[in-house]
This record gives C-alpha cells, sequence and structure tokens, in this order.
C-alpha cells in the first residue's frame, strides 16, 4: 500500500487503495483462471520492478503485450456467456438521464446509421482515457475523452479531472504513431540519457529512472 500511495504522490484515495492492493492479487488469480497467460520463467511467474515500488511485483504478457493478452482472455470468456450479448460498431452518442437517473444510452449503429436507444437499469462507462486531447500522446485514437463527458453531461461527479499521467517514455518516428517504451525497460536497468549521452535522473529523485513517472517527466522536459 505505501508503494501505491508514494506512486501517487499520496493524492491517492485510501481507501480505493487499500481495495486495490487487497483485492488486486485475487483479480489476477482470476484472469490466470480465465486464461491468461502471464510470463514464466523456469515454470515461476516473472515479476518485474516497476516505478516507485520496493520490489518486483507486477506480472507482464508477451513482454509488454499485457493488455492485450487479458483483454483476448476476458473476450474469449464474454463470447462463449449465453447470458451476455455483444454489439458490434455501435458508436454511444450519450447516455439518457432523466434529472440525475440514468437509463441508459443512446446510440449509432456504423452500419446502418440508424440511431437505436438502449434502455438499462445500470449503465457502466468503460471508455478509458482522454489522451487524446493532447498532441503529444501514446494513448490509441479511442482514448478521446467521451465516457467522462458524457458522464459529466449527465451529472455524474467526476474527480481529479487535472492529473493526466504522461508515460516518460516513447519511441518517436516521424510519422508513425507514438509508440510506448515499458516501464519494464527500465525495471530491467534500462539507463535514461541526455542529448549529451550523460545520466540524469539521479539529479532528481533517488530512485533514479524508477522514480514515480510524473518525476521522469518533468526530469526529460526540463
Amino acid at each position: 500500500m505505501e508503494d501505491t500511495l508514494k506512486a501517487g504522490a499520496n493524492f491517492c484515495d485510501p481507501d480505493a487503495v487499500e481495495v486495490l492492493v487487497t483485492e488486486g492479487p485475487k483479480c489476477v488469480e482470476e484472469l490466470i483462471e480465465l486464461g491468461t497467460k502471464f510470463d514464466k520463467i523456469e515454470g515461476k511467474y516473472k515479476t518485474t520492478l516497476e516505478a516507485a515500488h520496493q520490489r518486483p511485483r507486477i506480472l507482464h504478457a508477451r513482454g509488454d503485450a499485457t493488455g492485450a493478452e487479458i483483454e483476448e482472455s476476458l473476450s474469449k470468456k464474454v463470447i462463449n456467456e449465453n447470458k451476455i450479448k455483444i454489439k458490434e460498431n455501435i458508436l454511444v452518442i450519450d447516455i439518457l438521464t432523466e434529472h440525475t437517473t440514468c437509463y441508459g444510452l443512446l446510440t449509432l449503429d456504423s452500419n446502418t446509421n440508424e440511431i437505436i436507444a438502449y434502455l438499462a437499469r445500470a449503465t457502466i462507462l468503460a471508455s478509458g482515457g482522454a489522451g487524446q486531447l493532447f498532441s503529444n500522446t501514446t494513448n490509441p485514437d479511442v482514448a478521446t475523452g467521451d465516457g467522462i463527458a458524457m458522464a459529466y453531461r449527465g451529472r455524474a461527479k467526476v474527480t481529479d479531472l487535472e492529473f493526466i499521467q504522461f508515460h516518460p517514455t516513447a519511441l518517436y518516428h516521424q510519422g508513425s504513431p507514438k509508440f510506448l517504451i515499458s516501464e519494464a525497460v527500465r525495471g530491467e536497468g534500462a539507463i535514461l540519457k541526455n542529448i549529451n549521452n550523460k545520466p540524469f535522473m539521479h539529479s532528481y529523485h533517488p530512485l533514479a529512472e524508477l522514480a514515480p513517472r510524473d518525476i521522469v517527466s518533468r526530469a526529460i522536459t526540463d
């Protein structure tokens, strides 16, 4: 818990952090049961060190394809679940609300251009971040913040919108999307150097390359 609070510059909600660190391991076990294949070495799960952590505890899959691996295992589970209906190529326009109660979604079928309303007793928005608000980001094209905007228009409470995290390291190639370089690379010993080929992170934080991401990002742009 201490590492997580430090990584969040102590702005984290302690109650939320406690839920994360106590229930997180069980969720990882559930992912493994669903078929998620995290990387192993000699039969044991390989854990790596990441920013602000005192010991290696991060699992990866296929190197830096952890998200894709988890998404694939969850998708297979959903596809095989008869009680779940999957609607593809449906764009959400807005949530349907009256006063402060949500009743579902207003959508656009991108195949037929038909406007369709879906009514529901409960609506969950899982739309990712808002990195595309910025000219430089490693977020995917779909990270436009629309889900947050819809929730806000529906009078949901939003908080900490000023905290937008920029991943410190990316591979830049002109004309190509920004390619995120995993923090695990630094966890395995990679050193950040300036234009003069000199390491510089020790001047900013005792953990050097493994300082919290906001500190590393500011050091790079300093």
